[in-house]
């Protein structure tokens, strides 16, 4: 088994939790999820994990990729996020070293390594983070040969969302690259969630919220009929989160 592992020294304790640097009060999106996770239950919770996976060509060095993995968790609080058990504040971790897993498969036969992968995936988008104690954010490295690799960022809804995705990897890249390269990383001074909770916070405080609140409460004083969709069964009593996504290639006749 040692030689599915790569082990790199450190610098620091992983056993000792960073101090909060800062408390705020959580967004109305967050306040959102966290509820359905708490009232959901553990099929709630994984329902908001995402799982993106970029397939790496050509030499890679693996001490410069955790680096700018961990460079990626300092420079962005909403991957430091905690929230407190009644989900009204988030804690921001001063520092986190996120740990990069990695599973050496380049000795697989092609079938067996496919599989490995897809279970691999699967076990990834199934991960029960601890919403109360991060990272919310983990790293993974699949090595498949020599010169390719399945890297993967698997996080929680509450911190990230589809969007955030791109500016990861494009981000990790761009450290990465000036790691190799000996030179600073060209990335802008990110804006920190704490400055846009507060910024939300004050907005809903604001005579212009108000405003827009009763206009919505008054355009909706009476309900629309409610709209019944043809399912293919019926739906139960109580919600459950319990699903499958299918994804489907359009051919392009159809789209045009």
């Amino acid at each position: 088994m040692a030689e599915n592992f790569h082990f790199i020294p450190i610098d620091y304790n992983p056993f000792e939790e960073a101090p909060y640097s800062k408390v705020g009060r959580v967004v109305d999106a967050q306040k959102e999820i966290w509820l359905s996770c708490v009232l959901g239950g553990k099929e709630a919770k994984l329902a908001y994990n995402e799982s993106a996976s970029l397939k790496l060509e050509g030499l890679l060095f693996q001490d410069y990729l955790i680096q700018a993995c961990q460079t990626l968790v300092s420079r962005h609080e909403s991957l430091r996020l905690e929230f407190a058990t009644n989900g009204q504040r988030f804690m921001v971790r001063e520092w986190i070293y996120p740990d990069l897993f990695f599973q050496d498969l380049s000795g697989f036969d092609p079938i067996r390594q496919e599989k490995a992968i897809q279970d691999f995936i699967g076990e990834e988008v199934l991960f029960d983070f601890d919403l109360g104690k991060g990272p919310l954010v983990k790293f993974s490295l699949l090595k498949l040969s020599e010169k390719s690799h399945l890297f993967t960022v698997t996080t929680h809804h509450l911190v990230v969302d589809g969007w955030s995705f791109g500016v990861i990897f494009e981000e990790i890249g761009e450290i990465y690259s000036s790691l190799i390269e000996q030179t600073n990383p060209n990335l802008p001074k990110p804006f920190q969630f704490s400055a846009y909770a507060e910024l939300m916070e004050a907005f809903t405080n604001s005579k212009e919220y108000t405003k827009m609140e009763s206009y919505w409460l008054e355009k909706y004083r009476q309900l629309p009929p409610r709209l019944e969709m043809p399912t293919d069964g019926q739906r139960p009593a109580n919600r459950t989160f319990v699903c499958r996504r299918d994804d489907f290639v359009l051919d392009g006749i159809i789209l045009d």
